[in-house]
């Protein structure tokens, strides 16, 4: 990975690295490891810091502990299994880079102070969402009344270099599963919601289907004991308009009800 920076980032941009440090692992230090070989084939100092000494390398582990924590919360999101970690911890670095950062006063994102553009997300959906991947019939996999025409997947993210999505396929009966890379119009995505919306919208329809059958029974009997109950004409007339009230209030409320329902977006899960 190190390399690969270094031939697609910092080479065709004139940018020469001098000195590199790390914290002293074992898979940065030893002649033998590809990192050390790195550092001499390009002539880059490679410098460490003191066992067990963390605060020497305060920005990079500041960093990196919270690109865990907000990994940590998408996959809880999505309650994924911890073979998810690095797709989605690779998902989420790239998505931090093309935020506003505070060192740039939150104006410009790394990306756009790197490659000097605005970064398109366009094609960037949350991560986790379910994918139901569509098998085209050119496919060597295809076959009609034979197999499957569609799989269901989980989005684990974008390819840089290319239009396709990485749909990652979980393994049946004990296989292991795999990273598909899937065209836009093979793709059908399963956007996320938050459950309290679906909680919400199915008990304010359910209050409204309440008030909107015990209306016509509830009305009459309200009506009716409020008419029994006046002693004199003079009063029935001023019974029967108060009487009115609660009928409009509740006919306004099942509307107002009905219609908060119909607005609150529902959960695709």
């Amino acid at each position: 990975m190190f390399e690969r920076y270094i031939e697609e980032q910092c080479l065709p941009k004139g940018i020469d690295v001098k000195c590199v440090q790390s914290d002293g692992a074992g898979e940065y230090c030893g002649k033998r490891t590809k990192f050390d070989a790195v550092c001499r084939f390009y002539k880059i100092l490679h410098r460490k810091s003191a066992p067990y000494c963390h605060w020497e390398n305060g920005i990079a582990e500041r960093v990196i502990r919270t690109m865990m924590e907000k990994s940590f919360a998408v996959m809880a999101q999505r309650a994924l299994a911890p073979e998810y970690w690095a797709m989605c911890l690779e998902h989420v670095y790239y998505i931090n880079n093309c935020l506003p950062h505070s060192a740039f006063k939150d104006t410009e994102s790394p990306y756009f102070r790197w490659h000097g553009s605005t970064p398109d997300l366009s094609s960037y959906k949350p991560f986790g969402c379910d994918v139901r991947v569509t098998v085209p019939r050119d496919h060597p996999d295809w076959k009609k009344y034979v197999n499957e025409p569609s799989w269901f997947g989980i989005y684990v993210g974008e390819l840089l270099d290319s239009s396709a999505h990485m749909v990652y396929r979980p393994g049946r009966r004990g296989e292991k599963g795999s990273i598909h890379e899937c065209g836009d119009r093979l793709c059908k995505f399963k956007i996320l919601t938050t459950p309290t919306f679906t909680y919400l919208r199915r008990t304010t329809r359910f209050i409204a289907s309440i008030l909107t059958s015990t209306m016509p029974i509830l009305l009459p009997l309200h009506l009716l004991s409020r008419l029994v109950s006046a002693n004199s004409a003079s009063r029935r007339s001023s019974v029967v308009t108060f009487a009115m009230v609660p009928r409009r209030l509740t006919t306004v409320l099942a509307i107002t009800v009905t219609m908060f329902a119909t607005m609150i977006p529902t959960s695709r899960r």
